[in-house]
């Protein structure tokens, strides 16, 4: 236990006022939802796609709690603050096309961007990552089926559900021109959680004990343990 010294009577004051207590429960009530959205993109399983998914889900807590007086200049303070990152995030081609690759999502960005300025982001995509030229052709007609909600890229209610890397791994889609550059986005890592939690599983394996264990050995044991996790998982997504 820390011997801490007990709150003068100026501080038992402050902390009793109504007022000072109102405003630090609206402060709580709108970090909660930050908080979380924190928590939730440090996944090993969180894509580029889902960081607009939780700015839209930050948003809309934060429309929830009541306004009176005291809330409304910090709800519309952390509002701002939040619009000032979504314009950040929306202003990047590589983010509006993983969200447009996320099934569930994709009418919004089709409200924001038309057909034509989809497919040229996709397409310069597509020539930066140095795509054939062949594939080029493919990827457009895949688009057409795509943007149309058409075989095999036909969007229902179980596939909006679905992790993207398990919708875009489907064997129908697995074979598509789009597919390929689908897994490509959603391979890009948009948080170093990643890191730490490999740092964290070298050290369960190489303890003490093993501490003689060669470099090559802790890697493919490493390898092992990651892709048991990832198969673990996307087997819970298909179930």
């Amino acid at each position: 236990m820390y011997n801490l010294p007990a709150p003068n009577n100026e501080c038992m004051n402050i902390l009793e006022n109504p007022l000072i207590k109102a405003r630090v429960e609206i402060i709580i009530q709108v970090l909660v939802p930050i908080a979380d959205a924190i928590g939730r993109l440090e996944s090993r399983h969180s894509t580029i796609g889902h960081i607009m998914e939780n700015f839209l889900q930050i948003y809309s807590n934060l429309q929830e709690i009541h306004k009176n007086e005291s809330s409304e200049q910090i709800i519309q303070h952390a509002n701002n603050k939040l619009l000032s990152r979504m314009q950040v995030y929306l202003n990047s081609p590589i983010c509006n096309i993983a969200f447009y690759l996320l099934p569930r999502y994709k009418k919004l960005i089709q409200n924001k961007y038309t057909v034509v300025d989809i497919k040229k982001m996709i397409f310069k995509l597509a020539q930066q990552w140095r795509f054939p030229d062949n594939e080029a052709l493919c990827l457009k007609n895949e688009l057409n089926l795509y943007h149309e909600n058409i075989t095999p890229f036909e969007i229902d209610v179980n596939t909006c559900k679905m992790h993207p890397t398990v919708y875009w791994n489907h064997t129908k889609m697995s074979i598509s021109v789009l597919g390929k550059l689908a897994r490509k986005v959603f391979s890009i890592v948009p948080h170093s959680a990643s890191n730490e939690q490999l740092f964290s599983s070298l050290g369960i394996i190489k303890t003490k004990i093993r501490n003689r264990m060669y470099p090559s050995t802790l890697s493919k044991i490493a390898t092992l343990r990651h892709n048991l996790k990832t198969e673990k998982f996307l087997k819970k997504q298909k179930a």
